[in-house]
């Protein structure tokens, strides 16, 4: 199954999925302790993409392992039962795509005021 082009394909997607998310919430903690005033938007950027992501991983280990992969005891089947809560707790992903949409919008604003005060001000 291994040298299977197709399996070695997903494996590659799915280990990207895992280790994007690792390195999201690597970056939400940076910020939290940096206090940079970054740290709500990086934990729902990484809550959001990791939540996410476990899902496509997790459904993705279950279509590799057949029906193995849906037999109760299987660490597969438990976990794909378990990622539905995990994309609930603290906020289900549409709320962290709201939080992202409002501080994208936010952000923009600000870089326009930025751009308008610059045009504004007198020129030395």
């Amino acid at each position: 199954m291994q040298k299977m082009p197709v399996i070695r394909t997903r494996l590659g997607e799915m280990d990207l999925k895992v280790d994007s998310s690792a390195l999201l919430v690597y970056r939400a903690a940076w910020a939290h302790d940096q206090g940079t005033g970054r740290a709500t938007r990086e934990s729902s950027m990484a809550k959001l993409y990791a939540t996410e992501s476990a899902q496509q991983v997790i459904d993705a280990a279950v279509q590799l392992f057949g029906a193995r992969g849906v037999e109760k005891g299987n660490a597969v089947e438990s976990l794909y039962r378990e990622i539905r809560a995990l994309r609930i707790y603290e906020g289900a992903s549409e709320v962290h795509q709201q939080i992202l949409g409002d501080r994208a919008i936010r952000s923009f604003n600000e870089g326009l005021d930025a751009r308008r005060l610059k045009k504004s001000s007198p020129s030395p």
